[in-house]
Order: C-alpha cells, then sequence, then structure tokens
C-alpha cells in the first residue's frame, strides 16, 4: 500500500475522530451512514450535547456537502422521522451545489437531540472503497443564539464486490 493510498483512508478516520470530541454545553454535529447500498447512500446529521441534554434553541441550518471523490453525489435530503420534519420546518437541498438549508419560526425551534436532516447521495461501483464525506460552511442559527459546532467527517468503507 502506497503512502498516499494509507495517507487517503487512515486521514479521513483520524478527522472523523476528532470531530467527534465533545465539547460541554455546545451542540455537537456528526454524521452517521445509516444506508450503504448498491447505488445509495444514505447519512443522518445529528445534533447532541456531550451530556445528552436539550440546547438552546436552534431555528435555522445551513451547510455545504463535500465528498472527496468525486463518484458520490447529494441528491436530496429526506425529512420524515427528523428533528427538521417533525417540526414542520422548510429545507431543501441543492444538488448543483451540495448547499443544504433549513429554516422555521423560533416557535418550532429544536432543542432537544436527534436527527436533523438526512442526505441521500447516489454513486457507481464503489466495491472496497473508503470515501471521505464533510459538512462544511457549516453554521446553526444565522441569527441568535448562535451554535459554533465542530465541523463533522466520516468516511464511508463500501464493501468488497464479489
Amino acid at each position: 500500500m502506497t503512502t498516499k493510498m494509507l495517507m487517503r483512508v487512515l486521514l479521513p478516520v483520524m478527522l472523523s475522530l476528532m470531530a467527534q470530541i465533545p465539547v460541554f454545553g455546545q451542540v455537537q454535529v456528526s454524521l452517521t451512514p445509516t444506508m450503504v447500498a448498491a447505488d445509495t447512500t444514505h447519512i443522518d446529521v445529528e445534533l447532541s450535547t456531550a451530556d445528552g441534554s436539550s440546547f438552546d434553541p436552534v431555528s435555522s441550518f445551513q451547510f455545504a456537502v463535500r465528498s472527496d471523490d468525486e463518484r458520490i453525489r447529494l441528491v436530496g435530503i429526506k425529512t420524515d422521522w427528523t428533528l427538521t420534519g417533525e417540526s414542520g420546518w422548510t429545507a431543501r437541498a441543492n444538488p448543483e451545489n451540495g448547499r443544504v438549508g433549513g429554516f422555521s419560526s423560533q416557535l418550532d425551534a429544536f432543542e432537544s437531540p436527534g436527527v436533523m436532516v438526512t442526505l441521500v447521495f447516489v454513486h457507481g461501483d464503489l466495491c472496497g472503497e473508503a470515501i471521505g464525506i464533510s459538512l462544511d460552511i457549516l453554521k446553526l442559527n444565522t441569527g441568535s443564539p448562535p451554535h459554533h459546532p465542530t465541523i463533522p467527517f466520516t468516511t464511508l468503507q463500501f464493501a468488497d464486490c464479489e
């Protein structure tokens, strides 16, 4: 295995672990793959706190989805069974630029941990590959109270094809 290949596998894992370090009293955002299939992948964007408690209300979010491989691309979001869907938020994804955003009134803001939205990706044959996914330009509450979460990163490990 070459150094470049080793770094491609290890760096995303190390960054993913670093992104999961809890900061007390702060909203944490994490990425959790929930379905990795032959041509479709779902990743939950989850909100939490270090101690599992509630947090200051979140009434808007925006981020850009990035991948280190062009063969996997964002095609949309799902809000069924998420904080966004249950609260009646308006949320949209723009697959052209990878941007995702949502907002509500302050009355519909959420303050408890859970899945904010599910990202939906399509891809070709990625047998045995490790692909990194991250959220850039991550903002919760463009107004007040501000949250400053750590940028999450995850690595999708695809099974070997037989």
